[in-house]
């Protein structure tokens, strides 16, 4: 099976509530509810993937392999490669935004000085494309790397 090429949740920064708000307000036990729901969401997805072999450390050196190869098609303006690599959506937003560079420079100088400060998982979710078999599913995970990058 080949990846559906969408972002299923796509990620936002949860708000800061303040305790009393979160404790005492419908919202903040609503906004305490939806993150426990989240959390579960990507608790239930990792166990699933955990079962099929998954490792942690391989996935992350090819995640950064991955970020290494789009940041450098961006850095140099290769859409054609570009396309490939990203989600039609992000395909969308990284041309608008090398064009917009290339009206100032033509080419950009990236680099990405190793090793990586730090990589962790923000959410995981379980996508799936048959209800009645869990096998034929999808986990797309979110990470977020900490770097030094040298433009």
């Amino acid at each position: 099976m080949t990846s559906p090429g969408f972002v299923y949740e796509p990620y936002a920064l949860r708000e800061p509530i303040p305790f009393w708000k979160r404790y005492f307000t419908r919202t903040g036990w609503r906004q305490t509810k939806e993150d426990i729901k989240s959390e579960l969401k990507s608790a239930y997805a990792i166990a699933k993937l955990r079962k099929t072999g998954y490792s942690k450390q391989k996935f992350y050196k090819e995640a950064v392999e991955l970020y290494k190869e789009i940041s450098t098609l961006i850095a140099n303006g290769d859409k054609t490669s570009l396309r490939k690599a990203v989600t039609e959506n992000m395909f969308s937003a990284l041309k608008n935004e090398i064009k917009q560079r290339e009206s100032i420079w033509s080419k950009v100088y990236w680099e990405l000085v190793e090793p990586i400060v730090k990589i962790r998982t923000l959410r995981a979710r379980l996508i799936g494309v048959d209800k009645n078999d869990l096998n034929k599913a999808f986990i797309q995970l979110t990470l977020e790397f900490l770097t030094k990058e040298v433009n």
